[in-house]
């Protein structure tokens, strides 16, 4: 994404009963900024509420059919994911959109990248003698 210049974006959520609904309302909206941030440009939002994410694809298999005509409606390049996804969630998911699919982590990392900023750098200066980088994504 680190070329995200106008990429039509859609951002998918889970919310969890134990979410504080103003908390995930401020998560999706941070996410939003740092699209922007990015480049891109959100067309959609869309959000499901379960007990636990789905191990395998982790939104549920029936909101994914929903999620992919939006996709091919919205004519969407990319879609991310407000919480973190295992790489084979992420595959699961690239391979049913037939998009790219990252993670929030990921995308606050192609921001670094594409500003040129070693995540270490940031590591390192945040003061953090315990934070350790080693076997992050």
């Amino acid at each position: 994404m680190s070329t995200m210049s106008e990429e039509k974006v859609v951002v998918i959520a889970v919310k969890k009963p134990q979410q504080q609904d103003d908390y995930f309302a401020s998560s999706l909206e941070e996410l939003i900024s740092l699209v922007d941030t990015a480049g891109g440009t959100v067309v959609e939002v869309i959000t499901q509420n379960r007990e636990r994410i789905h191990p395998a694809f982790y939104i549920g298999e029936g909101k994914m059919e929903e999620i992919k005509q939006k996709i091919d409606e919205l004519e969407a390049d990319i879609v991310i994911s407000n919480d973190e996804l295992s790489a084979g969630q992420s595959r699961n998911l690239s391979d049913y959109f037939d998009r790219r699919v990252i993670d929030r982590s990921q995308l606050i990392l192609d921001i670094f990248a594409k500003r040129g900023i070693q995540i270490d750098t940031v590591w390192k200066g945040s003061g953090c003698s315990s934070c350790n980088m080693t076997g992050y994504r």
